[in-house]
Parts: C-alpha cells; structure tokens; sequence
C-alpha cells in the first residue's frame, strides 16, 4: 500500500506479486503535433491529451464537481460516467486543472491492466495542499478489491480531505455493490451522470462543429475549412451523433477530406459509420506510408491485426503481448516481435517507463469502430473488412488455461462496440456468452450483455443459456444475479406452459436467494406461487407436489430476508400438503418431506423458538430416509449434513453432550466420504471438524477438542496447498489449534501453530489488505500478548511495534475510533515490558505522551474508559519517571 501524502515520484502499489495499480501526478500536456504528424494520423488530434479543441460549457457540471469536492466529509468518493464519447475525460482533466488552482493536489491512479493516463495541466503534489484528489479513469475494469485498495490509500492524508474521482461508462451492476462496500467503510459516494454536450445551454451541436472545425483546420493547415457546414446528422436528434465526439470526429473527418480533395467537397459524408471509415482509412494510408518507405516490414493487413488485438487488449507487458498476438493467431510466421516493433512506430508506448507494448488506437471509440469495422459483417461500403477478425475474440479469449489477464478489457472493449454494431452480436458477443458465460460476465454493462442476447438468441437457446449461467460465489457477485434478474422475465413472457412459468420464477429465486438478494428472491418466488395455487386447486394430484417445492423454496427466501416466522408459516402449509397425501404418494417424497421439517427446525431455531425446534428437528430424524444400497453416497452426504443442523439444533436448545454426540455421528460420516472422495468431500469434512471443535468446547471437554482440531489444520493445510483460496480457513483452524494448546499448557506448540498462522496473513495481506489486514492487526495484538505471557519480552516488544506500525495504518485509512483504545493499550503493554527490561525508557515516556494524546482525544465520547486509561498512563508514567531517576517530576506532575 501507499500513503499518497508528500509523494515525490510515481509509485506502483501492489499486492505482493504484480502492480496492482500506479499514482502519478495528474500528467501535463504533451507536445502538439506537428502539421506534419497530424496529417499522417488525423485522429491523433481527437485525443483528450492534446487538448486541440478547447474545452467549453460543462458549468453545471464543474459546479457540482467543486461544491463535491469542498463538502464536509474527511474522504469522499464520486462516480462521474456517461457513454462514451460524452467527454468525461475532459470533464475529469478540467476539473483536475481548476482543483489544483484552488490549492488541491492532484494524482492519477491507473490500473495495471487500463490504458494510459489523459493528459492535462501538471499538479504539484505538496503534502501543505488544501487536499488531495485522485483521479481513476476506466474504474469499470478495476476489480473491486484493487477499487477497496486505492480507496483506502486515498484516505490516510494525516487530517487532510480526500476526494476519489472515478471516471467510468456504466454505473450498473459493478458499482451497486462497491457503493455499498463503501458505505460500510464510512466513506461518502454520489453519483453524476454526464449528459450531451450538445445539450448544454450555453452551446450547441452546430458551434461544437464550428469550434472543433477550425481547430482541426488550423492544426491540418487546411485553408478551406470555412465553407464546411456540419453534416445534416450532426444536427439531428439522433443520440448516436449527438456525442462531443461523434461531433469532433465528424468535424476532423469533413477538414481532412476536404484538404486533401478539394474538388470532392459537396459530396460529404453524413454517418457516424462513415467518419469512422474514413478516419481509419487514414491510419491504413499511413501504415502504408511506413510500409513503403522501409520504416515497417509488416504490411498493412498484418499491422492492422496488431492494430486489432491492442484494442482489445490495452497496453500490456512484453510477454502478454506475445501471447495474446499468438492466441489470436495475429502472426501467422511466429514473429510476434517483429510485429511489436513495427506496431510500436506508429503507436509508440505513452508510458514507457511501465515497460509496456501494444499500444491501443485512440480515443476509445475509435478503437471500437475499428473492432466492428474490420471484423466482417457491418455492411459499410467505404471500408474494407479482414476475414481473420470473425471469431478473432473468441481466440483471443478462450484458449488453454483460465481466463487471461486481458479478459475484462477485452470483453468490456467487444460489448462497447456492439451496442452501435449488431452484426458483433450476432458474430461474436452471443457465441462467447454460450461457450463462455464466465468470460462476459467480466462486462461492466450486464444489462445490456441480457438485452443483447434476448435481441438475437433463439428461445430454445435462451433457455440453454439461462440454465448454465454460473451459480453466484457470495454475495456481492451482483453480475450474476444482475443477468439472470435480467434474462428469465422475458423468457417467462415467451413461455404459454403455466408450470413452465412457474419453474422460471423458481428459478430465478434460487439465483437472487444465492447472491444474497433476499427480497427480489421472495417476489420471484411469490410469483411462482400465484401461478401454481390456481392450478393445485383445479388438479391437486397433478399440482401439489410442485406447490410444495414451491413454498419451501419461499421459506428459504424468507428466512434469508429475515422474515423466520413468516418462513414457518409456509414451511407449515409445505409440510401439510405432503402429511395429507396417501402413504404410497407420500413415499415418493419422503427426502423432500424430512428436509422440510428440517429447514422448519431451523426457520423456528432462527425465531427464538429453540424448544419448538428441537421437538420438530427430533421428528424430521425419526423420518428421515434410510440409504438405499444403490446410492449410499448421496444418503451419506445428505444425512451427515442433517444431523450437523440436528447438533446445532441441540446446542441452541442447551442439550450440549447430545449435540457433541450427534456432531461426532455427522463428522463419522464425512470422514469415509472425505476418504474415498477427497477432491469432493474434503472441504466439507474440514468444516465439520471444526464444528466437532466448538461443539466440544460447548460441552467443556477442552482436551477432547485437540483431536478435531489438530486434524482440521491437517485437511486446510492440504487444501491451501492445493488451491490458495483455503488460505483464510487454515488461518482459522490454526488460531483454533493454538489457543487449545495454550490452555493444555503446551506453550511452546501454541506460539509455533500461531506464528505459522501469522505468516500466512502477512501473505493474503500481501495481496489484499482491505480484506486482511484488520486480521492480522488482531492476530499480531494476540501473538505479542501471548509471548508476553510466556516471558519472551524481547520478542513481545518487537511484535508489539509490529501491531503499533499496522494499527496506526488502519487508523489512518479507516477513521475508525477502535484502533485509537487498541493502539493505547499496545502502547501501555509496550511501556510494561520496557520498565520490566530497564531498557529504552526515553520511548517509553514517548509512547505515554502518545497515549495520552489519544485517551484526550477520545474523552468526549468514550468518557469512563478514557478516565481509566488515563489513570493507567499516569501510574506506568510514575514509574517510567522513577526507573529513569526522575522521581522528583513525578511530585511536580
């Protein structure tokens, strides 16, 4: 991590392994193009960083911006997003050059995996500034954790505002939950969507056209300029012409074309399609410039695929770069480095000092007409299509391994593009989504990626899809849920079958119920059940099984909404439906109608009605299903997993041996299966180890509890060793093991099994501290307690500055009050051990002031506990002051 105050130099944060992400002063301007340049390249003059129209209207906007900026809160996060081609990036390097004006300190942070920064006025950075703000471009394709990063680093100013600028194109389904995250962490966000500027009150589409006209004419040296009128779509009302960019590109396409074809000037182009054509058609003529004068050896077809994968890639390292041209089959002769050195010539790095390569066509737009435009199928007769590009994406994307680094620029690059080119739909985004569901959900704009494939997928297909959309992994994987929310309405619309609809709803409250969205899983699981009771009544025999299903899955959406009594109630209606069918029908269901009794324990335990759940959970084992010969893995499992809610049941209702007792039955079980099936079971297994432990500590049997503890560690440690993602668990089971170690006297074992636990953390903090670092914050606060209780007060004072070091840190990024008592309390156990030692009593004294200063701090609303540890500091500072032959200070204090 990095403290971003007094920053005198770039600085790259990272997780341990790769830069997660670089701070840069908010970059100055490069120099302009020479005529020269910007005839070769004409779209180079369309990049926000040469600034060459000038920036205008937009006042509402830098308003809200400054008013933001200025307000109250100690950090606050605004997301600013709009399409693309609306002039964020301007917005964003104007507000930058007016905050830096008024005193602020301005700092761009750049992904790894994102382009380079815009250009604008360079920003002192002066730790003396009023605040500092930090601009992130392209914050869509950030991972949310590596967002929860810079956050964090953005708000440790030492009492200066902080403000973060996230610049993006959608606010969908990636922004929901990181907003929320936010939230919890204390920290202030709003939005600001950016509108047209061609509908701003001060401008119009005709000046912007006019403006950008003779800027471009004057940088083209194109004397005849001012006899071009604007394009009748630049006027019209059509939104896809309407940006400040379609404006720009229209204009620079019109200055270009009438330069160099005098004669041609009354038949003009009038399309977005068409300024796009012709501006590429540009850069073609330049490749074949550099190509026939020996600057390149690559032709044009061949650069124009480097050309192609960089803009679906983004600036990556060297070796990515060979990669991705190889999967994409860009290179066909094997020379993946002649084609970087001849692509870099007329794309040369913007930030060469990153070491990276394939630098992509600008402004993004740009990029993406090109992806359509190249690929066939878009129908635009000034621009000829490379038969290479179809399936292109599908190459670059779905090659041995898993994903690659590039995935989320790429994806998100293909689903900009298609929503002004379908023929990419149809061609490449809904073959992805069906061989790769996991690929494009990376998108920032879900919505639009479910609305795609509604428009050009077949029913039939649909329904496909819709089954093998991945199950959400927690509950911020909002995309998931986002999708399927998106998708199974408008299929349920196509569906004349009732139950068929039903099914559908029920559906689609398994997915919102998995990620966590109780309350849309209830009305969706509700909507199964207005359809299926009119039918139940009409044919009960036909009906009730299905409406059974049906209000159990609501009871699950209920209690997960926290409505436990009201998932009893259906719970009960469920189970009633089955008691009245007859023994031969109700025998078909009998798993269903013990797992229902069983989920029913649980909605009254969650109630506060333990005593009624027990009786009801004892019935459902009375009930429940003996295995069958031909299938005792699945009985196994599914009775193991019983009895492990049947024991929790039990200890809810204070029957602690029988709990233990049941506990040791349920892990029995698992243990044959984690035997015979260890990729399977194992991690099950490793649970329910761990429950045995604290089922054991429940019923006081302390020593018993070492066995499943020991060999819980033993099952975590081989699962982390085989997937990193158990590194969290073995952290657990570890400080589980070792306190049992310390209370059975075997000191030595314990602070061992600890410290390998603390090792672990300092690796996940590595690559996460939002995640991690409150963890091992604790875990070092509880190891250096340990080894002081143990008498190794050396090393108790070097782990106790370790905690200090990490406390303040969190202190400082979070706000949070909490560390300001933890860190007080390290600091008196830290002046302990030195009075004991007789060593450094002059940092003694210094971390009693330090203490002091918090407590006083802390006195107007924790005023009882400040009273105490100010008693506390002045008792250690007496006999500070008296070891160090200073008792007479003492009488005077």
């Amino acid at each position: 991590m990095v403290q971003v105050t007094g920053v005198t130099g770039d600085v790259s944060v990272t997780g341990g392994e790769s830069p997660l992400y670089r701070v840069d002063a908010f970059p100055s301007a490069p120099a302009r193009l020479t005529v020269e340049e910007a005839r070769a390249q004409p779209a180079r003059l369309l990049l926000a960083r040469q600034g060459v129209v000038p920036f205008t209207g937009r006042s509402a906007e830098l308003a809200r911006l400054a008013e933001w900026r200025d307000g109250a809160p100690s950090v606050s996060v605004l997301l600013l997003h709009g399409p693309g081609g609306q002039g964020k990036t301007r917005l964003a390097a104007r507000f930058a050059t007016l905050s830096c004006e008024a005193g602020w300190d301005v700092l761009q942070a750049r992904h790894a995996s994102d382009p380079a920064p815009v250009g604008s006025a360079a920003c002192r950075r002066d730790a003396a500034g009023t605040g500092v703000l930090m601009v992130a471009d392209y914050a869509e394709r950030w991972p949310v954790t590596d967002l929860l990063e810079l956050m964090q680093d953005a708000a440790r100013q030492e009492g200066r505002p902080a403000r973060v600028l996230l610049v993006a194109r959608p606010a969908g389904a990636w922004w929901q939950p990181l907003a929320n995250r936010l939230d919890r962490m204390g920290l202030a966000t709003d939005q600001l969507p950016l509108p047209t500027l061609a509908d701003d009150p001060i401008t119009s589409a005709g000046d912007l056209f006019a403006a950008a006209r003779e800027r471009f004419a004057a940088a083209l040296e194109a004397p005849g300029a001012p006899g071009i009128f604007p394009p009748p779509v630049v006027l019209s009302k059509d939104s896809g012409s309407r940006s400040v960019l379609a404006i720009h590109m229209a204009a620079l396409a019109e200055v270009d074309r009438v330069r160099r074809n005098p004669e041609q000037a009354e038949t003009g182009l009038n399309t977005p399609a068409q300024f796009s054509a012709y501006l590429l058609n540009r850069e073609r003529d330049h490749w074949q410039t550099l190509h026939a004068n020996g600057r390149v050896t690559t032709p044009p077809d061949a650069l124009g695929r480097a050309v192609y994968t960089a803009a679906l890639t983004g600036a990556v390292t060297y070796q990515d770069s060979r990669a991705a041209l190889t999967a994409i089959d860009a290179c066909p002769d094997g020379d993946a480095a002649r084609l970087l050195m001849d692509h870099a010539v007329p794309y040369p790095s913007s930030t060469p000092h990153a070491g990276t390569v394939l630098e992509p066509l600008y402004p993004d737009v740009l990029a993406e007409d090109f992806i359509a435009l190249t690929t066939p199928g878009h129908g635009v007769e000034d621009y000829t299509p490379d038969p290479w590009a179809t399936g292109a994406v599908g190459r670059l994307l779905t090659g041995e391994g898993g994903p690659p680094g590039w995935t989320r620029p790429a994806v998100s690059t293909l689903v900009a593009a298609a929503r002004r080119w379908p023929h990419l739909i149809e061609d490449e985004l809904a073959p992805l989504f069906l061989a790769r569901q996991d690929l494009v959900l990376a998108a920032g704009d879900i919505a639009f990626v479910a609305d795609m494939m509604l428009a050009t997928l077949p029913h039939t297909v649909l329904l496909r899809a819709a089954e093998q959309i991945p199950r959400p992994r927690n509950t911020d994987d909002a995309r998931i849920a986002a999708l399927t929310a998106r998708l199974v309405p408008k299929l349920i619309a196509n569906l004349e079958d009732p139950d068929g609809r039903a099914d559908m709803y029920l559906y689609l409250a398994e997915r919102q119920l998995s990620a966590g969205r109780h309350d849309d899983a209830v009305i969706a699981a509700e909507q199964a059940l207005a359809i299926l009771r009119p039918l139940a009544a009409d044919d009960p025999a036909e009906y009730e099984p299905q409406l059974a299903l049906a209000l159990t899955r609501l009871g699950s959406c209920l209690s997960g909404a926290g409505r436990h009594e009201e998932a009893a109630a259906t719970q009960r209606e469920a189970l009633a439906i089955w008691e009245r069918w007859p023994q031969d029908a109700y025998a078909e269901y009998e798993e269903e109608y013990a797992n229902a009794l069983s989920e029913l324990s649980d909605y009254l335990s969650r109630a506060g009605r333990s005593d009624e759940a027990l009786t009801v959970s004892r019935k459902a084992l009375d009930v429940w299903p003996q295995a069958k010969e031909d299938e005792p893995v699945e009985r196994m499992h599914e009775l193991s997993i019983f009895l492990s809610a049947h024991a929790l049941r039990l200890a809810r209702a204070g029957e602690k041996e029988e709990a233990l007792a049941t506990a040791r039955e349920a892990t029995g079980i698992f243990r044959q299966l984690a035997e015979s099936w260890p990729n399977t079971f194992e991690p099950a297994y490793a649970l329910l180890l761990d429950n045995l432990l604290r089922y054991s500590l429940l019923a006081d049997r302390h020593a018993e509890g070492l066995n499943p503890a020991t060999e819980a560690v033993a099952v975590w440690r081989r699962l982390a060793a085989g997937d990193p993602v158990h590194m969290p668990e073995l952290v657990s089971a570890l400080s589980r093991l070792a306190d049992l170690l310390w209370e059975a006297g075997r000191r030595e074992e314990s602070l061992r099994t600890r410290y390998e636990g603390l090792l672990i953390l300092n690796q996940l903090t590595a690559r996460s501290s939002v995640t991690y670092a409150p963890a091992l914050a604790e875990a070092l606060r509880v190891f250096t307690h340990r080894l002081f209780e143990a008498g190794r007060l050396r090393a108790a004072t070097d782990f106790a500055r370790r905690t200090l070091k990490l406390d303040r840190h969190l202190l400082a990024g979070t706000r949070d009050n909490a560390y300001e008592f933890r860190i007080v309390s390290m600091l008196m156990l830290l002046t302990t051990m030195l009075i004991l030692q007789r060593s450094e009593l002059h940092n003694a004294l210094d971390a009693l002031n330090e203490c002091e200063a918090l407590v006083l701090r802390s006195t107007a609303w924790e005023p009882e506990r400040s009273a105490e540890a100010l008693q506390k500091v002045g008792t250690l500072k007496k006999l500070v002051l008296e070891a160090h032959g200073r008792a007479d200070e003492t009488e005077q204090g």
